[in-house]
Formats: C-alpha cells, sequence, structure tokens
C-alpha cells in the first residue's frame, strides 16, 4: 500500500481546517482521528455523533509521517 499525498493541496486549495462528524458508538474511527491530530470539538445527542477538527498544518505533518512509514513498511517488506 503506497501513500499518495499531496502536502501542500489543501493550502493551496485555500483550506485550513478539516471537520469529522463521527458516530458515538464508532470508536474505531473516533481513534483514527485522534492519531490524525483530530480534536474533540462537540458531541449532539441528538443526532449521535462527535465533532472533531483539525488545522490544515497539523493534517499534512501527521500524513506525511503516516507515508513515511508505510513506505518503509512497504521497503522492509521488500527486503525479505
Amino acid at each position: 500500500m503506497r501513500a499518495n499525498y499531496d502536502g501542500g493541496f489543501a493550502l493551496r486549495q485555500g483550506l485550513r481546517k478539516f471537520v469529522a462528524k463521527i458516530g458515538d458508538k464508532n470508536e474505531a474511527s473516533q481513534e483514527l482521528f485522534k492519531q490524525l491530530g483530530f480534536k474533540e470539538l462537540g458531541r449532539s445527542t441528538v443526532f449521535r455523533e462527535i465533532t472533531f477538527s483539525v488545522h490544515v498544518s497539523s493534517l499534512q505533518q501527521e500524513l506525511l509521517a503516516l507515508k513515511e512509514k508505510l513506505i518503509y513498511s512497504e521497503y522492509v517488506t521488500t527486503c525479505k
């Protein structure tokens, strides 16, 4: 698996923040977004969801680090 992420795309498009709404029972997705640097903004009991957000620069750093891990992992697997 190879991650293709253009680190400057979001900034070139004028995006400054990503917002995600995740079901309150979807713990796997909540954990994934937290690992990517998303912070909880609030909870809706009516819609049973949690709102997370991250600034683009923080997300870029996390995704670029993840990309490096994936490339390294792919390299190590290939060398075995």
